[in-house]
């Protein structure tokens, strides 16, 4: 995949982890849009602070162009991100179509939604219901 792909398909997801892990791309991104330094610089110190839902709302409103500012530095500095580094952490398990049965415990189900959490599933739906001892989820 190339950049403007991945751009495409990680979006945010780019522009946070080069605003926590590129100090280059930190400096020319807060020259770039100053009005959120003090966004970056905190997220940049604590990626969990609520300054982050203020980086994704920027981004949300002026996507095409921060977008653009994006592709174009990972052109010029195509090392500041790990692609198969930053691929592994985002990468998603589609799990539309899939039936899963468990054992009708506590244990199980925590195990599965921690399995939910730790693969980063992804589906629309999850449907559920029992079968004897067992639970079936259903996910669309």
């Amino acid at each position: 995949m190339n950049i403007l792909e991945n751009q495409k398909k990680y979006g945010i997801k780019i522009v946070l982890e080069l605003i926590g892990g590129s100090k280059l791309y930190y400096d020319e991104y807060v020259k770039k849009y100053p009005t959120n330094i003090a966004n970056a610089l905190s997220f940049s110190k604590n990626p969990n602070c609520t300054c982050r839902n203020a980086l994704i709302k920027h981004y949300n409103e002026n996507k095409v162009e921060v977008d653009k500012f994006t592709t174009d530095f990972l052109e010029i500095h195509p090392s500041e991100l790990v692609w198969s580094d930053f691929e592994k952490k985002h990468a998603q398990k589609n799990m539309i179509g899939s039936i899963i049965k468990i054992d009708k415990t506590e244990t199980a189900y925590k195990e599965l939604t921690e399995k939910m959490q730790s693969e980063k599933w992804v589906f629309r739906q999850m449907t559920s219901t029992v079968d004897g001892d067992k639970y079936v989820f259903f996910f669309a």
